[in-house]
């Protein structure tokens, strides 16, 4: 008897690898659906019904831009204090949710330069100047929520001054960001973005220089980094 039921259970354990051989595997086909469905979600925005051009204005606050560099043996930083920005776009649609967009925002702030000889206070305006693209993404089940990713490149102007002088300094910039955009109806939206600001300094480069006293601040191949978080609302048509 116990022969007997040592028999029946090598028997069904044969059966149940057989079993677990012959059940079919997920074909290349069906690893490939599941890929695209998952991607489906996260899509670039239909561009059938958007508008052509969108106009928009925003708010924020512009944080951080710090330099530091030796000159003529001696240690110098200067720093570009945390205070609101504002500015505007002007986007055009060129794709399915891509835009071309043209940019701008200043920032009014103060301008502290610390040497061997002191420190120095001097009120100072930061303007960016860039023309870039942006991309809005569409989530499924939702026409509202719409991620979006940007690029810039152009030009920062520092303009600063005292009662001793004036300075204008222009450099190259460039500016990544990402955010949210949520379309109201189809003419009216708000825009929520951080960013993040790269001026960079070439060889050699000054900040703050005027006709009488000279060069405040003077580095040597940097990028200044500044940090932005905004707020807008945009009208298209």
């Amino acid at each position: 008897m116990q022969q007997r039921l040592c028999a029946e259970r090598a028997l069904r354990g044969a059966r149940s690898d057989r079993a677990s051989r012959l059940a079919p595997l997920p074909s290349s086909r069906a690893l490939a659906a599941c890929a695209l469905i998952s991607l489906a979600c996260f899509a670039p925005a239909a561009s059938a019904a958007d508008p052509l051009v969108q106009i928009g204005g925003y708010g924020g606050y512009q944080f951080g831009g710090t330099v530091e560099a030796n000159y003529a043996g001696f240690k110098r930083s200067a720093s570009i204090e945390d205070s609101p920005s504002y500015g505007g776009t002007l986007d055009f649609r060129v794709g399915p949710g891509a835009y071309a967009e043209l940019a701008y925002s200043r920032q009014d702030t103060v301008l502290s330069l610390r040497g061997p000889q002191g420190s120095y206070r001097y009120d100072l305006s930061v303007q960016y100047f860039t023309i870039g693209g942006a991309q809005q993404f569409h989530l499924r089940g939702t026409d509202i929520v719409r991620p979006t990713i940007g690029a810039g490149l152009g030009a920062v102007r520092f303009g600063a001054s005292s009662a001793e002088q004036s300075a204008d300094d222009w450099h190259v910039s460039l500016i990544l960001e990402g955010g949210l955009v949520l379309q109201i109806i189809r003419n009216f939206g708000l825009r929520f973005r951080a960013r993040l600001l790269t001026s960079f300094l070439a060889s050699e480069s000054t900040l703050f220089c005027g006709t009488q006293v000279g060069c405040g601040y003077t580095v040597s191949g940097t990028a200044l980094f500044q940090g932005d978080m905004s707020a807008g609302a945009y009208i298209a048509f």
